[in-house]
């Protein structure tokens, strides 16, 4: 559904008068990081070029990254969730983070790192549906890169806890038209401080250079 999301952006981009369709760039990270890649391997119209960060590319790396300790918990609640929600029930819902203990993002930086992001104020539960675990497992992104022909620039992170760098490194590999970028730090440091900086402004000169005629 998140990938249907982007194709319906792109479709609103294409339609607007003021918007120009035929210079599109893709951006995501993290999960949305792999969506990306595969939006991009579908070639839609007027995509020149593709920030892909910090990517979730592999299911089952990801999955090997997550504390061994917890896959059963994750696949038992999963599983439930699931079944429940074919009998029409309330889903079962496990933390995003914790500060200790069994949740969605479970890696040392993962707690500090996520809340860090989320406004003092926010309503939102921090919690999200179990059936997410299973997703993950089948959700492999990394397999389209072939097909991408568009202009790519990949950043990932070398102590990345989440994403594990082998895995993007493997992806890289197999893109056509590639920049790849490595910056010595976890999956949560670019949304911050002079990571964030370092980051955006490799970003912005990278579509700048792609879209701006």
């Amino acid at each position: 559904q998140q990938i249907e999301d982007y194709f319906s952006a792109l479709a609103f981009v294409r339609r607007h008068p003021e918007l120009d369709g035929d210079r599109i760039g893709l951006w995501g990270t993290s999960f949305s990081g792999g969506h990306v890649l595969e939006v991009a391997a579908r070639r839609p119209h007027g995509v020149r070029a593709v920030v892909s960060q910090i990517p979730f590319v592999s299911g089952w790396a990801s999955t090997f990254a997550y504390p061994l300790r917890y896959h059963l918990p994750a696949i038992g609640a999963g599983l439930l969730d699931r079944l429940l929600g074919l009998l029409g029930r309330a889903p079962v819902t496990v933390p995003v983070t914790r500060e200790r203990g069994f949740a969605l993002l479970a890696s040392p930086d993962s707690h500090e790192g996520y809340r860090a992001m989320v406004p003092e104020d926010s309503e939102w539960s921090g919690r999200v549906p179990a059936r997410v675990f299973l997703e993950i497992l089948r959700y492999h992104p990394g397999r389209a890169a072939p097909r991408i022909r568009a202009p790519t620039l990949v950043v990932g992170a070398t102590e990345d806890a989440v994403c594990p760098i082998a895995a993007t490194r493997k992806v890289v590999e197999r893109i056509r038209d590639v920049h790849f970028e490595t910056l010595p730090v976890g999956h949560f440091d670019p949304y911050r401080g002079e990571w964030f900086d370092q980051v955006v402004a490799l970003e912005g000169e990278f579509l700048a250079r792609h879209l701006v005629e």
